[in-house]
């Protein structure tokens, strides 16, 4: 791969990165502090993504484990 399209990646991937710690934050700051929004959204949304989180890492744990050994065996004529 060329520089200069290592430099786009990495400046694509870093924009984004900002722009998705941004919108978590207010996503948060606009959940928890707002007066507006009902107790049980605050409640339920965070479970919502606890449990999501919790399929995605079982879901890794799982192919982490059953994944057979990665060496090369040779073949025997």
């Amino acid at each position: 791969m060329k520089v200069i399209t290592k430099i786009g990646i990495v400046t694509t991937l870093t924009g984004l990165g900002i722009l998705i710690a941004i919108s978590l934050y207010y996503g948060i700051v606009g959940l928890f502090f707002s007066e507006n929004v009902h107790f049980i959204y605050k409640i339920a949304i965070p479970l919502v993504v606890l449990g999501i989180l919790t399929i995605f890492a079982g879901i890794i744990r799982e192919n982490i484990k059953n994944k057979p050994d990665s060496k090369i065996n040779e073949v025997k004529n």
